[in-house]
């Protein structure tokens, strides 16, 4: 569910993410069994993941894991200490500077780039909180988590008129989590649901008062955009604790009326968001929808008519894990899951990664950018005379936009 969701989905055009959402898991991974059990190979597994990470990956991921996972750290001390086990602490501290110190090694050209670049750019000085938060998930994206295809918008949004993003893991998972985040505890547990809360207020943008903070007062996360990319902590979070969830189950079964609670609940949130879709959400009426082929169809089709297919989709999943449900055949329940977010996923891939139209989205984001503004990939190879004037347009990815025309300029390359 995790590596199909809707995020990846949604996102599936821009590597440099995909990379970073695939890595994230495992960088908490090692890091938390560092924090349980230390030990040397540990640290040099989360380096090794760490180092991937910045140097082929979204480094405001880095930015955001790494306050995340050094208030687990604190937080663990703290718990150690109240539980006598100071020695314990000792040896995750060094475990924990260990894979740092790797770490930082094996990125040393990254972050020696950056030395040289980084003054030069659009981000040097910080961006101001109104544009970092310009592309915030809003409180509309509740209905993308039952229904996925209402993130492919016939219409370009961007910026402060933020789009609808895809927050599908499915219906069974979400069924899966709520079991797994209502019925179990643990310190880990308690942890990561305290992470995942603070990314989901992240995620919101200007809507809370969290995402201003962090940008004030915490150093580098005044330096990229998006908060909308924090949410990824949260479907993780989700994920983990829907495969918690599932092994519950399985050992305590399913309540009917529990899951018919759960059933009726995601039809009524998709009727609210058909009404919504009908007749609150801004949208132009005088579109035609194009049902040649399914890509266009899915681009050209309005809201209403795409959550009303979601609608009729969860229906059919529902019926699907009702009949498994009753018959106490639990593991078939991945079956349906697998399908669920699979035919999702496939859906987004068609319309943004496989096709015409996710080119021209591209390309009509880059035509609308600010004079003296570029983007490093549309840098010809043949105008770069060495790998350090590449390295030096590349250092964040095409995120980065360069804020001198110098370095855009044929006599410097």
């Amino acid at each position: 569910a995790y590596g199909l969701c809707g995020y990846n989905a949604w996102h599936g055009h821009y590597l440099y993410i995909t990379i970073s959402v695939c890595l994230i898991p495992w960088i908490y991974y090692y890091f938390f069994k560092i924090l349980e059990q230390p030990h040397w190979l540990l640290s040099v597994k989360l380096a090794l993941f760490i180092w991937w990470q910045i140097t082929a990956g979204n480094p405001s991921f880095i930015i955001v894991s790494f306050y995340f996972l050094m208030l687990a750290f604190i937080v663990r001390i703290i718990y150690n200490f109240r539980k006598k086990n100071a020695g314990q602490n000792k040896k995750m501290t060094l475990y924990i500077i260990l894979a740092a110190v790797l770490a930082v090694v094996l990125s040393a050209p990254v972050f020696l780039n950056a030395y040289y670049v980084f003054p030069e750019t659009s981000r040097a000085g910080g961006i101001s909180v109104e544009w970092a938060a310009a592309e915030s998930v809003m409180w509309r994206n509740v209905f993308s988590v039952f229904s996925s295809i209402t993130s492919i918008e016939r219409e370009i949004r961007r910026g402060a008129e933020a789009p609808i993003y895809n927050l599908y893991i499915g219906i069974p998972t979400l069924l899966l989590a709520i079991f797994g985040i209502v019925k179990l505890r643990s310190f880990w547990i308690n942890m990561f649901s305290a992470i995942a809360l603070m990314a989901l207020l992240l995620s919101l943008g200007l809507q809370t008062p969290l995402f201003k903070l962090f940008h004030s007062y915490l150093p580098f996360f005044n330096v990229f955009r998006m908060p909308n990319l924090i949410i990824i902590y949260t479907l993780m979070y989700l994920t983990v604790m829907a495969a918690l969830g599932f092994l519950y189950i399985l050992k305590n079964g399913i309540r009917m009326k529990r899951y018919m609670l759960f059933s009726i609940s995601t039809v009524v949130i998709l009727v609210i968001g058909a009404v919504y879709f009908a007749t609150i959400y801004p949208e132009k009426e005088n579109h035609v929808t194009d049902y040649s082929n399914m890509r266009l169809f899915l681009w050209s089709a309005s809201q209403t008519q795409k959550i009303l297919i979601s609608l009729l989709l969860a229906i059919t999943v529902l019926i699907m894990c009702w009949y498994f449900v009753k018959k106490g055949n639990y593991k078939a329940l991945l079956i349906v899951i697998l399908l669920d977010v699979g035919v999702n996923y496939n859906l987004g891939a068609i319309a943004r990664v496989m096709s015409e139209t996710s080119a021209s989205f591209s390309n009509d984001f880059t035509s609308g950018l600010p004079t003296g503004f570029g983007v490093p990939d549309n840098i010809p190879n043949n105008r770069v005379s060495s790998l350090f004037n590449r390295l030096t347009a590349f250092w964040m990815n095409s995120s980065t936009f360069i804020q001198q025309p110098v370095y855009l300029n044929d006599n410097n390359f």
